[in-house]
């Protein structure tokens, strides 16, 4: 049976790595998936100081570089992990195999991933509204300048899996990357229907394909971006309303599964102008088209819903994972068969009564 002391023996001396100032995490997790992030990095890190000869001969300052290093990677996922390990320590093949067995629980790196993507995406929702709505700030953020070039590389604010295919160009360019995503070689020398082509100019075109059940559906969103200090009011309606149209009139955007969307984004409404958003929507478009008039307000509030309960149900799956590698750590030699079970074939189980 195993004592006391050799389990500790086993353990990763983090309160040797903390004297000396070479761990990299100087506070106390406060989530479940930071916990496990910790815990991951702990295994890996303490791997390589016993086995790989580098770590024996480092002054500390490497040593502490290495594992800040380190856990960046362990952040980031396995892959920048694996290649951490390949070509920046250059193991050989037989430790990176040791290694390997050490991160092939592939929803344990997941969780830490997605857990810090959702954490940045919040933070920019945070600076997002610092920028449009404090005081000091607000006057001067402009449209192009500042607003613009955020949202560009930031498409999930407006749904996942989008991507950014036409910045600031005319609705012409939004006609051939159309074409060009379906992979037509319809040459586009023509401006939509009704279009001054010095004046409908779009700030944004994401795109993505979807399949939900069905085969593959590409659906466009266009955004059309208004500067804080500018109220959308009748004139800003009917700008994204002229665009819908005119491209929902032009037989060359037709008899194709497209789904188009036209969002028109500002600070505020003028008085009177979501009601006539309202009376506008009403207008007849085709089944496959949307207009949305909406606020800052709102779009930073739903993402921040979607991802405040997305970073629970990570750390909800991070506390389970955790709390089991807790009691295999502690308890070895009183759950070593209930994991081994659980890995078997369900008819396993049958057979064992």
């Amino acid at each position: 049976m195993t004592t006391q002391s050799q389990r500790e023996a086993d353990r990763p001396p983090v309160e040797a790595w903390q004297a000396q100032g070479l761990y990299p995490f100087p506070r106390e997790p406060e989530t479940s998936v930071e916990l496990l992030e910790r815990q991951l990095f702990d295994q890996v890190a303490w791997h390589l100081s016993r086995f790989h000869p580098v770590f024996r001969t480092l002054a500390p300052e490497a040593v502490a570089l290495q594992f800040r290093v380190l856990r960046q990677a362990v952040e980031c996922g396995p892959e920048e992990l694996q290649v951490l390990l390949m070509e920046v320590l250059n193991l050989p093949a037989e430790e990176r195999q040791m290694m390997a067995e050490l991160l092939k629980d592939v929803s344990l790196s997941s969780v830490i991933r997605e857990s810090h993507v959702v954490t940045q995406r919040l933070q920019l929702l945070d600076g997002l509204e610092t920028l449009l709505f404090d005081k000091q700030l607000q006057p001067h953020v402009r449209e192009r300048g500042e607003l613009h070039p955020i949202v560009a590389r930031n498409p999930w604010l407006f749904g996942d899996e989008f991507a950014l295919s036409v910045d600031n160009r005319s609705l012409t360019e939004v006609l051939r990357k159309h074409q060009e995503l379906l992979g037509s070689e319809v040459q586009i020398d023509q401006p939509p229907v009704g279009s001054n082509e010095k004046l409908a100019i779009i700030d944004l075109m994401f795109s993505r394909a979807t399949r939900r059940h069905k085969p593959s559906t590409l659906e466009h969103l266009v955004v059309e971006l208004k500067a804080p200090r500018v109220k959308i009011s009748e004139d800003e309606i009917d700008q994204i309303n002229r665009y819908a149209k005119r491209v929902s009139r032009d037989e060359r955007f037709r008899g194709v599964e497209v789904k188009w969307s036209f969002w028109l984004v500002g600070r505020e409404l003028a008085k009177g102008a979501l009601d006539y958003a309202e009376l506008e929507r009403q207008v007849h478009l085709p089944y496959n088209f949307s207009v949305r008039v909406t606020t800052w307000a709102e779009v930073i509030d739903e993402n921040r819903a979607r991802l405040q309960f997305l970073q629970e149900t990570l750390d909800y799956k991070a506390s389970r994972q955790t709390g089991l590698k807790h009691l295999q750590r502690r308890y070895p030699d009183c759950l070593g068969e209930v994991v081994q079970r659980a890995r078997e074939p369900q008819s396993t189980y049958a057979r064992a009564g």
